[in-house]
């Protein structure tokens, strides 16, 4: 190596060591004995190797002895040794230089570079983990999308034949087909979009008193499983749950049990009354589940049998159960059956105790005294707001990971307790638990807020004043905590960790990562606080409306005939004071939201019927419900009030049906008394033209999105005419919503439709109808024609 080289080592901190080709130093920099204690004449011609610690040598060994470098310069990480024999964490770049061997210079890491290593070695994994499940999620849905899209996609070429005729029965078992096929690709659909909310804590907002026994029954008769023999055994347990959600949990569990054990199985749903809530289990005798599937059987997309051809779905169905548990402050766990098979176990706690909804603590704004309550503003912040409380699980268990620590919790205190209020970990064994409840002078947490103990106690034992508290006596060896904090400088509680080995490893560092998990919790937790606050306002906004007389008031729009230019009939649309501000549907979306959406649907109905009156006796009344209400019965009071004949139910096709058979029974008795079905919206909303297959309605309405342009676009027109053709095999009448002018009105006459609405018309407005005779209007656009 040059002398300029040479002389260039002085000013150099790391350690350069130029390696000849047999592996041996040939030159080492002065900076080795500042930096390991050598001295460089002493290792000049001994093994590069020799300053690496024998159980990483293996792994550089063929790299440094290699006389032909062949390879780009790499980064290594081992021990290397110092002068007095001790090891100390080194990271190296090894350099390859043409025909000379190699350069390598070395870097001692102290421990938080160590650790700040490990963390990034820990995100590459996680990365690589998150690239893995998108590649399982592209494949499993590509695979569960191709079956039914090609059958869809061939009847439709089929259907659209020139010349093709089919006899109604044919037709009935083409539609068949089309919706058994809609149904599975709404199920991957409706599996994903849970996913999604689920991982964002999304559910658990619908929360009502349910017996969870009815639930279960009704989803076990729902599923089919083939040949199998399904033995269910229930007992009534009443708690609050979100019913849409167990009911899927059930699904999902009997779904599996179709997909993956063979004909014959048995299969048992078993519900009981435990620790104050419900335990749902379901077992099967089949062939069990692969050590490898179970390990990681609640994680998204892993699939029992992946390409067995015959149907495994997209693998979401356990880690929604799991999440739905979770978000209802339960758990689901896995346990092998003594006689063979699977059995999956879903724990829905009860009701918390009166106080553990409302009662707050607070630290106030200094660490040393104990006000009665924690606010943001004029709210009071919630004890844990269930929406929340996966992402506080996941945040816990990232803190645990990171820490290196048995457990890690998050606690809130009152005037006189500390509340732990979520635990990810073996809490249990060194005795925290969740919903524990501990006088505050027992606890580590609260002299850690006073500034008695400082936020790190490596060894409990080693503090006097904690040797003697409960939680020592339990078996917590160290402990680590912060105080959480609303954005807003009010003290919540605390997040800490805990474990039953003395830690003397735990650094600054550590503190850091607890305190920056804290603040993302007090954000979380106050932005749930907002939620809360608005949704107590809309609520009481919207409990106003239901107390006022005219709190709603209806408009009416008419519906034309095109063949005759009469008014067929209106549909009554709700306004409200505030509607230029507040349109109608966020109105009733909102009141859904609260748990208020079938009062005031009930409400809207219930004034929009007062309108038969003052109809001409041959137009009918269109009114609008969501799938939830006729799903709840919230048509039961209107039964038998009215002329039924007279009567359209529209169900709008932007929503949800989560249980069709449910649906049409609670529909039955109305249309068996002559109400007719019309589906609102089509070809815009969430389920495409499944409630047009599922519900069989009479009436089919367009949606404006697809007739303002019909006039000038071609695929409008397409789609508009298609529409024409099924309504005719299907025998329903076709109302086209949004027709603005003649132009769009011819295009949908000469496309079969029967029925058309919109300002061409007539605006919505109140009754009685300024006319009922619309020729002249449909006179001038056939003359124009």
């Amino acid at each position: 190596m040059g002398g300029e080289m040479i002389d260039l080592w002085d000013h150099v901190g790391d350690v350069v060591l130029s390696v000849d080709g047999d592996g041996r130093i040939a030159a080492v920099s002065p900076s080795v004995t500042t930096v390991l204690g050598h001295i460089p004449g002493d290792l000049v011609a001994t093994p590069a190797v020799t300053l690496i610690h024998p159980d990483e040598r293996v792994v550089i060994e063929a790299y440094l002895t290699r006389t032909t470098p062949t390879a780009s310069p790499r980064t290594l990480s081992f021990r290397a040794v110092t002068a007095d024999g001790s090891w100390t964490p080194a990271r190296a770049w090894v350099h390859p230089v043409e025909g000379e061997g190699f350069v390598l210079v070395l870097r001692p890491v102290d421990a938080s570079e160590e650790r700040l290593a490990e963390s990034e070695r820990r995100a590459l994994e996680k990365l690589q983990l998150v690239d893995e499940m998108k590649q399982r999620l592209v494949e499993a849905v590509a695979h569960e999308l191709r079956h039914p899209l090609t059958v869809i996609s061939g009847f439709a070429q089929t259907l659209q034949r020139p010349g093709f005729e089919v006899e109604r029965e044919l037709l009935e078992r083409i539609g068949q087909s089309i919706g058994a096929q809609a149904d599975r690709l709404q199920h991957i659909v409706d599996d994903l979009i849970e996913f999604d909310r689920a991982g964002r804590g999304l559910v658990g907002r619908e929360r009502a008193p349910i017996d969870v026994a009815d639930v279960v029954l009704e989803a076990a008769d729902d599923i089919p499983i083939g040949p199998r023999q399904l033995r269910v055994a229930v007992t009534p347990v009443r708690l609050p749950a979100d019913a849409g959600r167990v009911r899927r949990v059930v699904q999902s569990l009997l779904a599996n049990v179709a997909q993956h054990t063979p004909p014959g199985t048995t299969a048992w749903v078993r519900l009981t009354e435990q620790d104050g809530g419900a335990l749902l289990e379901v077992s099967d005798d089949g062939p069990g589940l692969p050590e490898e599937v179970r390990r990681r059987a609640f994680s998204p997309f892993v699939q029992a049998n992946p390409g067995n051809g015959s149907g495994t779905g997209i693998g979401v169905g356990l880690a929604l159960v799991r999440r739905y548990a979770e978000a209802h402050g339960g758990r689901a766990w896995l346990e092998d059956r003594a006689d063979g098979g699977t059995t999956v176990l879903v724990f829905l706690p009860g009701p918390p105790a009166a106080d553990a909804l409302t009662a707050m603590a607070d630290v106030g704004s200094g660490e040393g005294d104990l006000p009665a309550e924690v606010t943001v503003g004029a709210g009071v912040v919630p004890m844990l707001p269930p929406d929340v409380a996966h992402t506080v699980t996941s945040m816990l268990r990232t803190l645990r990971d990171e820490l290196d620590m048995r457990t890690a919790y998050l606690s809130r205190f009152t005037s006189t307790e500390q509340v732990v209020l979520a635990v990810d970990g073996d809490g249990a064994s060194i005795g925290i638990e969740t919903g524990q409840r501990i006088p505050l002078e027992n606890t580590y947490c609260v002299r850690m807020v006073r500034g008695e103990i400082g936020h790190l106690v490596p060894d409990t034992s080693a503090v006097p004043e904690l040797r003697s508290l409960p939680a020592t006596r339990d078996g917590i060896a160290c402990y680590a905590g912060v105080p959480l904090r609303l954005p807003d400088g009010h003290i919540f509680g605390t997040l800490c960790c805990a474990d039953d080995r003395t830690r003397p490893d735990l650094r600054a560092g550590d503190v850091r990562v607890l305190q920056t998990v804290a603040r993302l919790l007090g954000h979380e937790l106050a932005r749930e606080q907002v939620i809360a606050d608005d949704d107590r306002e809309t609520r009481a906004r919207i409990e106003t409306v239901l107390g006022q007389v005219d709190g709603v008031q209806m408009m009416f729009q008419p519906i034309i005939d095109m063949a005759t230019g009469a008014v067929a009939g209106v549909e009554a649309l709700a306004r409200f004071s505030d509607s230029e501000m507040r349109p109608p549907d966020v109105w009733f979306s909102d009141a859904a939201r609260v748990g208020l959406g079938e009062q005031l649907e009930q409400l809207a109905v219930i004034r929009a019927l007062r309108g038969l009156k003052q109809l001409p006796v041959e137009c009918y009344l269109a009114v609008n419900l969501s799938p939830d209400t006729v799903a709840a019965g919230g048509l039961r009071p209107l039964l038998g009030r009215v002329d039924l004949r007279r009567v359209v139910l529209e169900i709008t096709e932007h929503a949800a049906v989560h249980d069709y058979n449910r649906v049409q029974t609670m529909l039955r008795p109305f249309r068996d008394a002559g109400a007719r079905l019309a589906i609102d919206d089509v070809g815009s909303g969430f389920a495409s033209l499944r409630h047009v297959l599922r519900l069989e309605p009479e009436i089919i309405k367009i949606d404006r999105s697809l007739v303002t342009e019909v006039a000038d676009d071609p695929a409008q027109r397409a789609v508009a005419a298609a529409f024409g053709k099924l309504a005719a095999a299907l025998g329903t009448k076709l109302v086209a919503e949004g027709v603005e002018d003649t132009p769009t009105l011819n295009v949908l006459a000469e496309a079969g439709i029967t029925h058309a609405q919109g300002w061409l018309f007539a605006r919505a407005g109140p009754l009685p109808l300024e006319r009922t005779d619309y020729a002249e209007v449909i006179g001038l656009h056939t003359a124009s024609s």
